[in-house]
């Protein structure tokens, strides 16, 4: 669990890119957001997003593309509504097996 956690896979399997995704859509209201745009504001790129990111959140259903873009799911916006204090918990986590 602690490569786990030093890697930044959180209790869904979901990397950092995964939840920059999910927090870029839930700070924008959980709005349709283009993939151009929302690949943008998450700092990642179009590639990884449709490629890795997209497919692993539809099938674990936090994600729904819409012909207006993409948007959190019920279940993604239930999941992550904390989504501060899950990542607080990725910054404690230090080499050499120590926590702050």
């Amino acid at each position: 669990i602690y490569v786990l956690k030093l890697l930044g896979i959180d209790h869904n399997g979901l990397h950092p890119s995964d939840r920059r995704v999910i927090k870029t859509l839930l700070e924008r209201d959980n709005m349709p957001i283009g993939v151009n745009n929302l690949a943008s504001f998450a700092d990642v790129s179009r590639q990884d997003l449709e490629g890795m990111i997209e497919p692993r959140l539809i099938k674990l259903g936090f994600l729904e593309k819409t012909s207006r873009g993409r948007k959190l799911s019920p279940q993604g916006v239930e999941a992550y509504k904390d989504i501060d204090e899950i990542e607080k918990k990725f910054k404690k986590v230090h080499f050499f097996g120590s926590e702050k």
